[in-house]
């Protein structure tokens, strides 16, 4: 049972090779510590999570770009561009809640303790 990649190339008939398949399906059956092995041999560098389903999932990604292709240079280089024309926030805003919660109408009000 192969995985379906005609949306990505326009071909009905292509489908995942069996063995790379299999090779993803038996990331769920490793251990955390496994998976954190198997990063580091395909990425050169250890992984940046501690979330094993995430690490799986950077792992059979990693093995199929390696089986199938990554994306195409003009692809990588759009990406790129949309990537650092965004305005991205990496922290929420530093700053006090102020005014009225528009659900319970309510305003909040930070309290310091003085002792």
């Amino acid at each position: 049972m192969g995985l379906e990649l005609s949306y990505l190339t326009g071909d009905k008939n292509l489908h995942m090779d069996e063995s790379l398949s299999r090779q993803i399906d038996a990331l769920r059956d490793l251990t955390f510590q496994q998976l954190l092995q198997k990063h580091i041999e395909l990425f050169g560098e250890p992984a940046g999570s501690r979330h094993k389903q995430h690490v799986a999932r950077r792992i059979g990604w990693r093995l199929q770009v390696l089986a199938e292709g990554g994306l195409a240079e003009r692809a990588r280089r759009r990406a790129l561009e949309i990537a650092s024309d965004a305005d991205l926030r990496l922290l929420p805003p530093n700053r006090p809640l102020q005014g009225p919660d528009p659900i319970s109408g309510t305003s909040a009000t930070l309290l310091s303790a003085k002792g």
